[in-house]
Formats: structure tokens, C-alpha cells, sequence
């Protein structure tokens, strides 16, 4: 055995891995060499660990490699990376001269209080909670930039068309029953959808239908406004622009029989009873020598706001344009996730850095009444906002972290907060929740959806912490 050899076969992950990471790397680095790497019980342990800190799932795996005869050394590295050597226990004393002769110090990764050769210790999740999985197809994802609507998820497409560019497309998962049903695709690429006042959608679609140079290109950005989904490029088109006006246009929203679009810059608007609607530019912004870049549309009660770096607007119909009606604290940096609740109030989360913050750190949720002005606020990490119901606002983790979170519940009625802690779930963090025909559906960050029984039920009751 030389340092040559023990060198080649190092495996390397990311200083940011996860425990999934981790077991691809030491697989791939010992496939040939040692098979029993592949067996299920390795992706189980992967699983049991997923939401621990990454070195406990070093030491898991290392002491159930030693069932096998072998051992789990973690190499010494000069850059911002783990690397791993497995080796023969025959080899061990072989294997550390070596790397001491190269002056790389090694550590023998097995867990605390276990012998070599027994199985590693699991984690025990009382509380993990049973669901049924439904994964989507592949080559598609949910266009994140649309809510659940009438028991549908609009779902956006992302697989080659050929080999020289990439098809774009969209379909629908119909919740109306489990399992959800996908549509064909539409035959647009659509970029969001809002629904409007009476019922039926309005969305920004593109085409990508001609060819430059053996590339697709787009030659129509189009607003569309129909009913069936089936047939949506038969809808009624009732604004269509050549240039990039509408491209970069991710909120639309429909209010008082008018469509208002904001691409960061500028606000439009749409008069749709006009005979021939036009896109009115109402609101610029002037982002020069400002750090934040967030910006949002939404309707309260009555009412149309937005949301510009530090500052919300409401929109004065009679004299058509915006108002000053509140701005964030000094100290405040941003806020983000505007979600309506009742007729006279939002939530909202605040940030207090340039730097958007991670779960790991704490955070505020503020319910502001938007005809007082008054604020509440509450504790809560910092995440994904979206709304559960009608009264329930939901702070999502994406990344499941040991011992948090990965739902934290504010039930503003009952005055309660309810939690679904990390594990709860196996490894997996959530992205999404909505309330359909077919239950509770939870979009979970391996881009399945989960249908789980009484999850308010079985969550956590945890203190409402106002400040």
C-alpha cells in the first residue's frame, strides 16, 4: 500500500454535504472494489441520519461499514472538503503509517460506546409520522411562482427537446382526488398564473416556436385569460408584445377588472373591458444605489398593495395611483412572503441583512392590520411563508436541521402554534403545503408530494411567542 494508491481512491464530498452526499461519494470511490456498499441498510441509515449533524452520520456509517471487516478513516484535507478512505481492518496499521509518512493526520470514524464490527446505533423518531408518496414525473417541477388553484398545481417543464436547446412547457396536477392526475402538456411555456375575479385564470405565456440559427427562439410574450386548461391555446388573448416587456413580469395580479404585472422596475396595468386593452406603465421605481431587489403584489380585502425594498403601497383607485401606507422599521432590512389573512391583514417576514439569513437563525413574523397599522409579532425561524387554510400561516424549512423545525404553524384564530420537527419526515425538509380535495398535501424537498392525515393533529403544540 502506497499513499499513490490510498490517494486514488479517496472519496471527496462538500464541506456543505448531506448524509445522501456522503454515502454517493464512498460508493462511487468503492463500487468495484467493494460491492456490499450498495445494500439497502446504507440508504436506510442514510435516511435515519438525514436531519442530524453531518458528523454524527460520519460516525453512523463508519461503525456500520465495520460490520463488514472494514473501517471509515476520514483524511485530512487542504481544501474546503471531507475526504474518506475505506480500508481493510487488515490495512489499518498499514494505511496510518502511511499518512503519517506524508504527515496527513486521519481519524477512525465509528460511533461512541459501540465495538467495531457491531451495527450502528439508529435514531429513534417517536414522532415520525406516516403519509402516503406521490413523486412527480420526471423532467417536470412546480412552477413555484403559482399557488395551488381550484385543487391544481401548475407544473412547469424542463426536459430536453433536442439536442440543441431546451423544451419548454407546462401541465397540471389535479388534486381532486389521490393520486393527482397530470394533464397533457399546454403546448406554452408558462410563467404564471393568477385567477381572476370571475372564476377563470390569466396567465403570461411565451412561445418558443421558431427556429434561429437551429435554436428555438421566442417571438410572442402573450397574456391569455381562459377556463379549460385542456385547451389553453385556444384561450382568449388579450394583450401580445414582441419585446421582453413581459419576460422578467413574475407577479400578476387581477384586481377590480384589471390585471397589474410588476418586472422590478416598473408597475403595468391592463384594463381588460377596454376594446382594445393596452399595458399602461402606473409606478416606476428607481433601484439605483439601493441593496435590496425585493419586490411583491398582493390584494387585502378590498384593496391592491405592493411591496418595494422598504416600503408598502396601496393602490388609491380614484386617483389612480400609489400611496405610502407604511415602511419597515429602521433597523429592518427587508421583508418577504406577503401572505393575505382576513379582509384587513397581512403577514409577513422581516429581515435584518443584506445576507438572507438560514434557518438556523432566528427570525420575526409580523401580522400587520392594514386599517390600524397595528403589529403583532412573533418568533419564528426564518423560511418559506404560505398559507394553510384560512387563518393559518406556515414558516417552511426546505432543510431539515436536528431538532427544529421544519413546519412552524400560527393558527391566529385559536392563538396557537403547532410545530412538525425535523425528522418527522425521514431526512427531508418541506417546500410546500396546500389544502385540496384529495387532503393535506405537503411538497416535500425531494420533490414528492405527501398526503398526511390530521397534521394539526399530530404536530407539535409549541408556545405563540409575540414580542
Amino acid at each position: 500500500m502506497n499513499y499513490k494508491e490510498i490517494n486514488k481512491t479517496l472519496a471527496e464530498v462538500d464541506w456543505k454535504c448531506s448524509s445522501e452526499d456522503v454515502l454517493y461519494a464512498v460508493r462511487e470511490a468503492y463500487k468495484k472494489k467493494l460491492p456490499f456498499l450498495q445494500e439497502k441498510i446504507f440508504d436506510e441509515l442514510s435516511e435515519n441520519y438525514g436531519a442530524e449533524q453531518i458528523s454524527d452520520f460520519f460516525n453512523a456509517l463508519g461503525q456500520e461499514i465495520s460490520v463488514y471487516g472494514y473501517l471509515l478513516y476520514e483524511v485530512e484535507s487542504d481544501g474546503d472538503c471531507y475526504l474518506f478512505a475505506v480500508i481493510s481492518s487488515e490495512d489499518e496499521t498499514e494505511f496510518k503509517e502511511v499518512l503519517k509518512s506524508k504527515k496527513k493526520k486521519v481519524k477512525l470514524r465509528k460511533q461512541t460506546g459501540k465495538k467495531l464490527g457491531e451495527a450502528a446505533k439508529r435514531k429513534k423518531f417517536k414522532k415520525r409520522i406516516s403519509y402516503e408518496k406521490f413523486l412527480i414525473q420526471e423532467g417536470y417541477q412546480q412552477l413555484f411562482r403559482t399557488a395551488c388553484m381550484d385543487d391544481k398545481i401548475w407544473l412547469e417543464c424542463t426536459s430536453d427537446w433536442d439536442d440543441e436547446s431546451r423544451r419548454y412547457d407546462a401541465a397540471v396536477l389535479d388534486f381532486s382526488q389521490w393520486e393527482p392526475v397530470q394533464s397533457k402538456d399546454v403546448g406554452l411555456h408558462v410563467m404564471v398564473v393568477t385567477k381572476r375575479e370571475d372564476g377563470s385564470y390569466a396567465a403570461i405565456v411565451m412561445d418558443h416556436t421558431t427556429k434561429e440559427n437551429g435554436k428555438l427562439k421566442n417571438k410572442r410574450n402573450r397574456i391569455m385569460c381562459g377556463t379549460d386548461i385542456e385547451h389553453m391555446r385556444d384561450w382568449t388573448c388579450i394583450y401580445e408584445t414582441n419585446n421582453s416587456i413581459l419576460t422578467f413580469c413574475f407577479n400578476l395580479v387581477c384586481f377590480q377588472e384589471q390585471l397589474f404585472l410588476f418586472n422590478a422596475v416598473s408597475l403595468f396595468r391592463i384594463k381588460e373591458k377596454d376594446i382594445d386593452p393596452r399595458m399602461e406603465k402606473v409606478f416606476e421605481f428607481d433601484w439605483r444605489g439601493k441593496d435590496a431587489f425585493y419586490y411583491e403584489l398582493f390584494v387585502v380585502g378590498n384593496h391592491l398593495y405592493m411591496f418595494l425594498e422598504k416600503t408598502m403601497y396601496r393602490w388609491e383607485q380614484n386617483q389612480e395611483k400609489f400611496e405610502v401606507v407604511y415602511t419597515l422599521k429602521p433597523d429592518a432590512y427587508s421583508a418577504n412572503g406577503f401572505v393575505p389573512i382576513g379582509d384587513n391583514e397581512v403577514v409577513f417576514q422581516t429581515t435584518y441583512s443584506m445576507y438572507f439569513p438560514t434557518g438556523n437563525q432566528g427570525g420575526t413574523l409580523t401580522v400587520l392590520n392594514l386599517e390600524t397599522m397595528e403589529e403583532k409579532i412573533y418568533n419564528c425561524q426564518y423560511g418559506n411563508i404560505h398559507k394553510w387554510g384560512e387563518n393559518r400561516i406556515c414558516v417552511l424549512q426546505s432543510v431539515a436541521r436536528s431538532k427544529k423545525p421544519i413546519i412552524e404553524c400560527f393558527d391566529f384564530q385559536k392563538k396557537e402554534k403547532r410545530c412538525l420537527m425535523a425528522g418527522s419526515m425521514g431526512n427531508a425538509g418541506i417546500c410546500d403545503i396546500f389544502e385540496t380535495k384529495a387532503g393535506t398535501i405537503l411538497l416535500n424537498s425531494k420533490q414528492e408530494y405527501c398526503k398526511v392525515e390530521n397534521l394539526w393533529e399530530i404536530m407539535e403544540k409549541h408556545e405563540l411567542d409575540e414580542i
